[in-house]
């Protein structure tokens, strides 16, 4: 199993007069001559134009301080260090074609860390080129308050629950990750409740491991079959029954779909499962395409007329009305002891939320859930997330990013962006878990199962960066980066008394995290460090405090979290 936290979230504090805090991520394009590149243990592997920049028998090859070898027994006094041939890919890629040596002492990895200023490249350590930054910090510029971070059950509830090692697999899910927000699909129906009771068993966990407790998140992909125009969960290609059924009288069944969440509500209490938030219908403007078949059940955001291509031809529909279904909804939520909050729309993706939500009254919801289906990180233009801060702020709601499958480094990168673009106060990945009877298994998971295991894939790794060494509560500051392109976020405790830094480093070019220990680390009485390599070689390395001397390196597409308490 790939190395995880291996303990609870940790709390950390800073000074609450700290002010303005600057920290520096600083470094030249490539080492000074001679400069160790190891650390105390493993200086030998140096940046070198020539022979005389290295000590003793050392020669310069390929622009670094090593050995020529027949054998690793040759590189035995060089620590961590075997002997690569010439053919090797990291030796192809350190040296050119016609300067690369017979073979040379590297480092192996991942079987050995790569220390600072180096990267694991195609199975060896290397130096790093470095690029500059200089980040500030401005405690008094305050922004939004974390809710939190987690994954949705995604129908894996059976999977999770059988599980050889589920006490183990809970572990990483609920307690050593620092996640705090479980998200679920309402999956009532009569007849069927050992599902209710899987939900029971994994939120039991969650809470057992967690504090506080796990934030639930509750949504559905279709109401049963019975609330259905079509008599069925699933739609393919068929707009004009993939939707809610009409009464004897002609109107929608607002009334029937709001009893079916009361009575679901009643029957989740029961199994210990109280979400504290419920969306109506997860993507309520989607309708699958007739080569997809899926839960979907299609509303305007007002009751009325839509055209839509039945049998290709054109026609002018009725559908039901988003808002009027969530009128129906509270009504019948009253009654409950301990109702939900309502969040919504939870639309297939942010241009649909941009043009749905105007079109109803939002004062039912207590949060603006979105989804990013449909965004490229890279792509992804800054103005379409600030209209959904705008969006919110105008309507007095958080933003909620509540489903997205991603991988690791493009999830870290999204996670960044929309927390500090949109103002997000939660961000989800789709799946916890990808099943183990899976063909493919599924790399936006943050968990793959296995048969009798399972393994942390990389965006388990760039959302713990976010979640570990934060809390719900925890506000976002105000950060500005100039030099390299590093992005960077900084949230603290309500408290004031513990400040968390994110930096993530997207480029293929390293970056040296340098921070001024006479203006910050003087205010601290320890730190703590672990980074991540989120296209491999290294997850969750703990790097101990942060080295008084002030400089840590984040290699190409690494992220790190830095905690600090006072």
């Amino acid at each position: 199993m790939t190395s995880s936290p291996t303990n609870l979230r940790m709390k950390f504090a800073v000074s609450t007069s700290l002010g303005l805090l600057a920290v520096s991520l600083m470094s030249g394009s490539c080492a000074k001559d001679g400069d160790p590149l190891y650390g105390s243990q493993t200086n030998w592997f140096k940046s070198c134009r020539a022979n005389t920049d290295c000590e003793g028998a050392l020669a310069c090859l390929c622009g670094v301080c090593t050995l020529n070898c027949a054998s690793t027994g040759d590189c035995e006094g060089l620590e961590n260090s075997s002997c690569l041939a010439e053919l090797d890919a990291s030796v192809a890629e350190l040296c050119s074609a016609e300067s690369a040596p017979s073979s040379m002492c590297l480092v192996r990895c991942p079987d050995e860390p790569c220390p600072t200023g180096t990267t694991c490249s195609l199975g060896a350590c290397v130096p790093l080129d470095r690029i500059e930054a200089t980040v500030t910090i401005d405690l008094a510029d305050r922004y939004q308050t974390l809710v939190g971070f987690g994954a949705s059950l995604a129908f894996g509830e059976a999977e999770m629950t059988a599980h050889p090692r589920k006490d183990e697999l809970f572990d990483v899910m609920f307690a050593s990750s620092g996640f705090d927000v479980i998200r679920m699909g309402n999956r009532f129906e009569v007849g069927r409740e050992e599902l209710l009771s899987q939900t029971g068993e994994i939120v039991e966990a969650a809470g057992a491991r967690m504090d506080p407790s796990p934030v639930l998140l509750m949504t559905v992909g279709s109401p049963p079959a019975s609330f259905k125009e079509n008599d069925s969960r699933l739609c393919s290609g068929n707009p004009d029954t993939c939707t809610l059924t009409r009464q004897d009288q002609g109107g929608f069944d607002y009334a029937g779909l709001a009893e079916f969440w009361h009575e679901a509500l009643v029957q989740y209490g029961a199994v210990g499962v109280h979400p504290n938030y419920l969306s109506l219908q997860n993507n309520p403007d989607w309708v699958p395409s007739s080569s997809t078949q899926a839960d979907a059940c299609h509303f305007l955001p007002r009751e009325g007329l839509e055209t839509v291509m039945v049998d290709g031809e054109s026609s002018s529909l009725s559908f039901p009305g988003y808002e009027e279904a969530l009128g129906a909804l509270e009504g019948s939520l009253s009654g409950l002891e301990a109702g939900p909050l309502l969040l919504g729309p939870e639309t297939s993706s942010l241009d649909a939320a941009l043009e749905f939500v105007p079109a109803f009254e939002t004062s039912r919801l207590s949060a603006l859930a979105v989804h990013l289906y449909g965004s490229d990180e890279s792509e992804l233009e800054a103005s379409v997330l600030e209209e959904i801060a705008s969006l919110a702020s105008e309507r007095g709601l958080p933003v909620f990013q509540t489903e997205m499958n991603a991988e690791g480094l493009a999830t870290a990168v999204l996670l960044h962006r929309v927390l500090t673009e949109a103002n997000a106060e939660m961000y989800l990945q789709n799946d916890f878990t990808s099943s183990a009877s899976a063909l493919e298994a599924n790399a936006s998971a943050l968990i793959r199962l296995t048969d009798d295991g399972f393994i942390l894939q990389a965006p388990y790794y760039a959302l713990a960066h976010y979640a570990y060494a934060t809390a719900p509560g925890y506000v976002r500051l105000g950060v500005s980066v100039k030099g390299a392109e590093a992005l960077v976020s900084a949230w603290q405790s309500p408290s004031e008394e513990q400040l968390t830094l994110v930096a993530l480093n997207r480029t293929t070019q390293a970056i040296r995290l340098r921070l001024d220990s006479d203006a910050l680390l003087a205010e601290f009485d320890s730190s703590e460090v672990w980074r991540t390599n989120l296209n491999g070689g290294e997850s969750w390395a703990n790097l101990g405090e942060f080295p008084s001397e002030g400089s840590l390196e984040l290699p190409p597409t690494s992220i790190m979290t830095v905690s600090l308490k006072k």
